[in-house]
């Protein structure tokens, strides 16, 4: 909402609702895939480090593991990444639908 008089310009200059739109949800794509793929990489030295170090410990003496055992599945990186990339482009499609109906002479 803060960006309406931007929008306002954009549509004064010949912007057409729907380059609008493709300008907010490429924005939202941009975001959804900058914020996957730093996620996965934090999550993967996060279990690299448990895997190597035991950073959580079970807490139990006698176990026959000591820290918390865990494993890397490349399909539960894919099922990550296509879930955090859906809901962010879902929740970018609002704005972007709600953008492209500023009205130019109004926010001018």
């Amino acid at each position: 909402m803060r960006r309406k008089k931007d929008i306002a310009v954009l549509k004064a200059m010949g912007a057409r609702d729907r380059m609008i739109r493709g300008i907010f949800l490429k924005q939202g794509a941009l975001i959804a895939l900058s914020g996957a793929l730093i996620g996965l990489i934090l999550g993967y030295l996060l279990v690299l480090a448990q895997d190597t170090f035991g950073l959580v410990s079970l807490g139990i003496s006698s176990a026959i593991v000591d820290a918390y055992p865990v494993r890397i599945v490349l399909t539960d990186f894919i099922w990550i990444s296509l879930a955090v990339i859906s809901i962010t482009l879902l929740a970018s499609w609002r704005p972007a639908i709600i953008a492209a109906q500023v009205d130019t002479v109004r926010e001018l």
